[in-house]
């Protein structure tokens, strides 16, 4: 594991380049309201297929459990046979991901029959019931046999996970190693992830804890190094808080999360080399009180981001400049914790949120009044 230590670059964090902003008004576009049927509290999934079908898994909640399926949009949501029967029916889905040879990978956790799933690989090319198998099992060891919460695989079937609650990360460098977590490659004393992700072979990780500064986790760029060595980044030391999601595409890196006191979500997005902190632009949800950015999604020039604010309810903010500036397009009437988005090449928009909450918005086009600087 490669680190960078905070350094004077990471102190003009405090200089003109990261000064905050803050929003004003809502952009245009309408929202339809739909549920997938779920109880998730907080830990949800939602992944989007190049054929618009969708997917979305729970995590938490009295009924959180299993995997749901939609082919119109979100309108309405099916729960897939699988065969084995039933394997996922109370399978906590914290993490779904398309891997390297088309699978569906399912990362969480359930016990049935003593073992202990915690990856579920589903072979959703054909039709139901889809083929399920284990990808990965815990092992009785401290450690071995944690919740998995996030989980990303590379095209040559490299694959990361990491603990749902804990500090461990099981590595594999590639397809041929078996399920076990004893056969995977453990990593301890790195920083939790609170969301991971793959992008052009490389891992992308958000973080960490709430009694540190946040940061983000960037392949390592020593030749030679492996897709588990990450560069862990402190993007302001000047306060403690987590990062709970991470976008990256070739023109940037957007995290999101929250100032922890007081409690203030927070949009970091890069312009220039993502390892600079100095090169992050900070923007921040300041006009209504509380409030916290949970995930965040990008399609081009496209960002959305989504969270809560406190008390008056769900809260999603988008750009179509890359981050430059952003408005309010918060659905009304919803105290839902919006978790988890998606946006098609159309830039239709997909959130999902607490209690089952399915929102689509249909007009990713910029507002009238973005985002002002506070200190004018």
């Amino acid at each position: 594991m490669t680190h960078r230590s905070a350094s004077l670059v990471q102190l003009v964090l405090l200089a003109a380049c990261l000064l905050p902003t803050t929003t004003t008004q809502a952009g245009p576009g309408s929202w339809s309201i739909h549920n997938v049927g779920c109880d998730a509290s907080q830990q949800h999934a939602l992944h989007r297929d190049d054929d618009a079908t969708l997917w979305v898994g729970c995590g938490t909640g009295s009924s959180g459990f299993g995997l749901h399926r939609s082919t119109d949009g979100g309108q309405s949501w099916q729960v897939p046979t699988t065969n084995p029967a039933g394997i996922i029916d109370t399978f906590r889905v914290h993490d779904i991901e398309r891997g390297h040879d088309g699978a569906l990978y399912l990362a969480g956790t359930i016990s049935d029959a003593g073992t202990q799933y915690r990856i579920i690989r589903l072979d959703t090319s054909g039709t139901q019931p889809y083929p399920a198998e284990a990808a990965l099992i815990g092992a009785p060891v401290a450690g071995l046999n944690d919740t998995i919460g996030h989980y990303a695989e590379l095209d040559s079937g490299a694959a990361l996970t990491a603990s749902q609650t804990g500090w461990t990360k099981l590595f594999r460098p590639d397809s041929t190693v078996g399920s076990s977590a004893q056969d995977w490659t453990r990593l301890d004393g790195i920083e939790p992830f609170t969301s991971l992700i793959a992008h052009d072979g490389g891992f992308y990780g958000s973080g960490s804890r709430n009694s540190v500064a946040p940061r983000i986790f960037l392949p390592s760029q020593t030749p030679g190094a492996l897709p588990s060595d990450l560069v862990e980044v402190i993007l302001d030391p000047s306060y403690d808080g987590e990062l709970w999601g991470i976008a990256v595409s070739n023109e940037r890196v957007v995290a999101v999360g929250r100032q922890t006191t007081p409690t203030l979500g927070k949009i970091y997005v890069s312009s220039g080399d993502p390892y600079n902190p100095a090169n992050y632009t900070v923007h921040e949800f300041r006009d209504d009180g509380d409030s916290w950015a949970h995930g965040v999604c990008m399609r081009g020039d496209r960002i959305v981001v989504v969270g809560r604010r406190f008390p008056s309810g769900s809260r999603a903010l988008a750009s179509t400049n890359g981050g430059l500036s952003f408005f309010d397009i918060s659905p009304t009437g919803s105290g839902a914790l919006l978790s988890q988005c998606v946006i098609a090449p159309d830039g239709e928009l997909t959130v999902f949120g607490s209690g089952g909450f399915i929102g689509v918005f249909d007009g990713l086009v910029a507002g009238d009044v973005l985002f002002a600087d506070r200190f004018q």
